[in-house]
């Protein structure tokens, strides 16, 4: 029974033949004929590329799928190299400055740009847009033509834009706000965040845009056209403080409605002329006009605002009662304080037998060299009376007009440019003058008056 069940599940046995003697003749012979001289055959190729290529005919798919994992890594090589060597390139790329549609200049990145921040040299834009620069090798002022002016002080963070202190606010290149910033000045270079320029210079008078793809900026003045738009002028730049700096609002009592005169007179004019801050000799302040109000001739003037407020403050003074006032002396140009201080009071004084250089001191004592002369900035007056025969003599401060001037002229914009007190002739650099008066804006004059400050004093904080 055991053996029907082995024999029910195993394979059953295949029978083979055994050769016959014949065949395994011939299988003989056949294998004889076959054989081949190996001492004839080439030696056997055991390297390294050898088993690579019997591998490989071995595993095709492997094969291809390696080969193209080496062009794909090549490629992401290649790739890589091109992308770093144009972000180099890129990162080196000079900044390019147009100013007025002409390229005024280019500079590295290391140059333009200071802890992540673009700087352009205010002295370019100074020069292609006709500012007047004075001051120092470390503190530099510009100033445009319409008395708008603002000071650099070298690694210093504020700047003075028409007298008010304004700190230095700026923007990375990548658009971050960045605080700590300062302006660097030297002998050859203003260097100043274009960030923050953009925010202090009136749009009205000069455009800035920065396209960083191409890392151009472009400075555009604004220009008015005259007759027609046969000629073109440029016009002059004016600096605004930045909105963080902004002055308190202060409120005025008057006799008359003033708004009709004063409620548009909104700037600042601080323009600083003195012994150590001199004009050029083609200066010539912008919007000078006829003065409407009382003079002992026809040909006065005064730049246009300014003229306005000393309207406005002598009709104020007439609803005060005050009528013995007049205005004796305003703009004067470049040529006519030379006739005065040279021509007339110089040469005065060798006339009466002093030396040249003495005749110059004693000159110097009440009248200002050309260029020095505030003047010629169309910004400031002299008054005198009837009562004191139209002269300008230090008795006018026993006048009625003077005290309510003394009261009331901060109101209006004007300060009393050459105070009494001994400390500020040695600041001034010239002694009382009671009848000279400065416009440089009811802000300022405010602040001013409320201070005991002289002009000097208030520009200097």
């Amino acid at each position: 029974m055991k053996k029907d069940f082995e024999n029910q599940f195993s394979e059953p046995e295949e029978k083979v033949e055994p050769l016959s003697e014949d065949e395994l003749a011939l299988l003989k012979a056949s294998i004889q004929g076959s054989k081949i001289d190996r001492s004839k055959l080439p030696p056997h190729d055991n390297s390294d590329r050898a088993k690579l290529f019997r591998l490989i005919k071995k595993n095709k798919l492997l094969a291809v799928c390696s080969l193209f994992l080496a062009v794909v890594l090549v490629a992401g090589i290649i790739f890589g190299c091109v992308v770093g060597i144009s972000a180099l390139v890129r990162s080196n790329r000079k900044y390019t400055f147009v100013i007025d549609g002409e390229t005024q200049y280019e500079i590295s990145k290391k140059e333009a740009v200071i802890n992540d921040v673009l700087y352009i040299d205010m002295r370019k834009i100074a020069h292609a847009t006709e500012m007047m620069l004075s001051g120092t090798e470390s503190k530099i002022q510009f100033t445009s033509k319409n008395g708008s002016y603002i000071i650099f002080e070298n690694e210093n963070g504020y700047a003075i834009i028409n007298g008010r202190r304004t700190e230095i606010r700026a923007s990375t290149v990548d658009g971050l706000k960045k605080a700590g910033i300062a302006a660097y000045v030297s002998k050859e270079k203003c260097l100043v965040p274009l960030s923050f320029l953009e925010k202090i210079i009136s749009p009205d008078t000069m455009r800035i845009q920065y396209d960083p793809e191409s890392r151009t900026i472009y400075i555009d003045p604004k220009y008015t056209l005259y007759d027609k738009g046969e000629t073109k002028v440029m016009s002059s730049t004016r600096f605004i403080p930045a909105a963080w700096s902004e002055p308190p609002v202060y409120k005025y009592d008057y006799i008359l409605n003033m708004d009709p005169y004063l409620e548009n007179i909104t700037a600042e004019y601080l323009l600083l002329v003195n012994r150590n801050v001199h004009l050029a000799e083609d200066y010539v302040p912008e919007e000078l006009t006829k003065v409407e109000a009382k003079t002992d001739n026809e040909n006065q003037q005064l730049v246009y605002d300014a003229e306005r407020a000393l309207y406005a403050m002598m009709l104020e003074m007439e609803a005060a009662g005050i009528e013995d006032i007049f205005v004796t002396s305003s703009y004067r140009s470049y040529k006519r304080q030379i006739e005065l201080y040279w021509e007339t009071y110089v040469d005065r004084f060798v006339g009466q037998g002093y030396s040249w250089e003495e005749a110059q001191k004693k000159a110097s004592e009440f009248s200002a060299r050309p260029g020095e002369s505030e003047h010629q900035s169309g910004l400031c007056l002299d008054f005198s009376t009837k009562a004191l025969n139209d002269k300008l003599t230090v008795d006018f401060e026993k006048s009625d007009a003077f005290k309510w001037l003394s009261e009331n002229a901060y109101k209006f914009g004007f300060i009393l440019r050459f105070p009494k007190e001994p400390e500020k002739l040695a600041i001034t650099g010239y002694s009382y003058e009671p009848w000279h008066y400065r416009f440089v804006g009811r802000q300022a004059a405010t602040e001013m008056y409320y201070s005991g400050e002289c002009l000097e004093e208030y520009l200097a904080k």
